[in-house]
């Protein structure tokens, strides 16, 4: 009696184990435990039935019998906990082998991303002077006398407004994403983008440009300046809607220099931090084809 209280006590301890597995883990250890509990309450219920007087021979063998029979499936019992502690054992240090992969591949990522921060800081030449600069309509040479033109000039002054001056941001926003979507002229439709950022730095569309900047070096090849592009989008606009899909090129970008290992684990950061975007299909669809 005291050894089955011994093993429902174990089974009570297994049962408590099951709160740090994984759930669908629970699932089958709860099953396994329920089970356990059940023969344990069989056999407890047997010795009760059998606690009649009885002194014949037969009847003591059949005691016996069954007192064997009942020490052997404690035994099992005792086997099929042992089992479970080992298997939860298992799974443990499996998760904490998949803790230790994940941690070590964003250390390996933040340290690639920085190494490319700091190559390019030392190797890139200073912006043109056309990118830094909006540019300057001349205006037409008239060989008149000097007091004609300066009167002109003043009267040409006052023309520019800021209703013209917004309806100049969206076409120029517009000229160069259709530079980059329909004539895959990458490099000039970077130029505009960045002399858009440099007019309009607090324009809405500012951060769809930053965006387009890296995609631009994406089509261009030029990989490394398109993760440094994008890494530049997620840490200053960490909640903006292009964040799933600078994350999404950044990993392709990644995966196009050869690093697979990184290229995997910013898809999955697509897909488990945004579920319900159309980047967390696609980062799907590309990691069954890395495998």
């Amino acid at each position: 009696m005291y050894q089955i209280k011994k093993l429902i006590l174990i089974s009570g301890l297994a049962t408590l184990l099951t709160g740090c597995l994984l759930p669908q883990q629970q699932v089958q250890f709860q099953s396994d435990i329920q089970s356990l509990d059940q023969r344990l309450r069989s056999i407890e219920q047997r010795p009760i039935q059998q606690t009649t007087p009885l002194l014949d021979n037969n009847q003591l063998t059949t005691i016996r019998h069954q007192q064997a029979n009942l020490k052997a499936e404690m035994d099992s019992l005792r086997v099929d906990v042992q089992t479970l502690a080992g298997r939860f054992e298992d799974q443990q240090h499996s998760i904490q082998q998949l803790r230790d992969e994940l941690t070590l591949a964003q250390n390996d990522l933040s340290l690639q991303v920085s190494t490319l921060e700091n190559r390019a800081a030392s190797n890139s030449p200073p912006p043109p002077a056309t990118n830094s600069t909006p540019p300057v309509i001349q205006a037409p040479v008239i060989k008149t006398p000097t007091v004609v033109q300066t009167a002109a000039s003043v009267i040409k002054q006052p023309i520019v407004t800021t209703q013209s001056t917004t309806s100049t941001a969206d076409e120029l926003y517009q000229r160069a994403l259709q530079l980059v979507q329909q004539s895959g002229d990458f490099g000039q439709s970077r130029n505009l983008f960045k002399q858009f950022i440099h007019q309009y730095p607090t324009h809405d569309l500012t951060v769809n440009a930053m965006y387009w900047i890296g995609e631009t070096y994406y089509g261009d090849k030029q990989y490394e300046s398109a993760i440094l592009q994008f890494q530049d989008v997620i840490q200053k606009y960490p909640e903006h809607q292009k964040i799933p899909a600078a994350l999404m090129k950044q990993g392709l970008a990644f995966y196009a220099l050869g690093d697979t290992n990184n290229g995997q684990v910013i898809l999955q950061k697509v897909i488990s931090n945004y579920p319900k975007s159309p980047e967390a299909q696609k980062a799907q669809i590309r990691l069954s084809t890395w495998q």
